[in-house]
């Protein structure tokens, strides 16, 4: 390797280190700020993940998928939207679960409806296009997704008992707020730098752009989720993990995918069809299942962990 080449590679290698030091600090301050956010107004845990946490942990695939659909690079667009949610329930809360069981039973309708737009989204590009329509389709169910949240929470409320003046003492949630979304651009910055990093490795290797894009950059992306999560658990906070993996799946494919097909029609790769869909799917079936079941331990995490394991088993092998 020459001098210049090794060069490159250990500049990619800063960005991957500092990366992850930016990304675990931003993800700490995110959930102790939100989680305070979310006692000031009383909002539960799980809906402070599914929508505030789960929309910027969602930035760094928008950013890459709708850039790359506007450049005319489909697989990259695609492929990162489904690679990510594999990634975030197979990896994220499977590594989550195995690290530290927690109980979370609150979240079945959620992942139900998670199931349901992952299913929508798998018939809307079986034949192999994600046109405009489709877009505007999936785009569509973001509020659909507001809909159901509120009222959720409203029904919440209702059922709860007065908590007395802790939600009514008008202590400002402004700061906590503020340091929660310097801490998400935080988050975003770290996973931009690990990106930047792996996908500059991988390409001075010579991988293949669609194997790159399932794996690597599925998992760069996914590190706001990893790290929001594994925090999320040691801190006793299960539920912002699981609202944060559910949200952000639900947003990638809404959000993400609707955007990047209404920027311009997206070319579905066969094999992303014949494979990577199917899992996708089993992800959000077998998490939905897991949630029912109300035990988030080892042998889920296991579970999980294997169904990833089979992920890279495909693209290792070329599928």
């Amino acid at each position: 390797m020459e001098e210049r080449d090794l060069l490159e590679v250990l500049i990619y290698f800063i960005y991957l280190l500092g990366g992850f030091l930016i990304l675990l600090k931003s993800a700490e301050s995110v959930i102790d700020h939100a989680a305070l956010v979310a006692v000031k107004r009383d909002i539960s845990h799980h809906t402070i993940g599914m929508t505030l946490v789960a929309l910027v942990t969602s930035l760094p695939e928008f950013a890459i998928s709708t850039s790359s659909s506007f450049l005319g690079e489909p697989d990259i667009a695609i492929a990162n939207v489904v690679g990510s949610n594999i990634t975030n329930i197979a990896l994220v809360l499977g590594l989550s679960f195995l690290l530290k069981p927690s109980d979370h039973r609150n979240g079945y309708l959620d992942a139900l409806f998670m199931l349901t737009v992952t299913l929508v989204c798998g018939l809307l590009i079986f034949d192999g296009t994600a046109s405009r329509i489709d877009g505007l389709i999936l785009f569509l169910i973001i509020f659909v997704f507001i809909y159901l949240l509120k009222e959720k929470e409203g029904r919440r409320r209702k059922d709860e008992v007065d908590r007395g003046d802790l939600y009514k003492s008008g202590r400002s949630i402004r700061l906590d707020l503020l340091i929660s979304l310097l801490g998400m651009a935080g988050i975003w910055i770290g996973g931009w730098a690990i990106v930047k990093g792996v996908v500059g490795i991988s390409a001075h290797f010579g991988i293949a752009e669609l194997a790159i894009t399932l794996t690597v950059v599925a998992l760069g992306t996914s590190l706001p989720e990893l790290a929001t999560a594994l925090i999320a658990i040691r801190k006793e906070m299960g539920a912002i993990a699981v609202g944060t993996i559910i949200g952000s799946n639900v947003l990638n494919i809404a959000f993400v995918l609707g955007t990047a097909s209404i920027v311009k029609p997206i070319v579905v790769a066969q094999s992303v069809i014949a494979y990577y869909l199917p899992l996708m799917i089993l992800s959000a079936l077998l998490l939905l299942i897991i949630i029912k079941r109300g035990r988030l331990g080892r042998f889920e995490g296991s579970i999980l962990l294997l169904l990833y394991i089979a992920f890279l088993a495909l693209v290792g092998g070329g599928f």
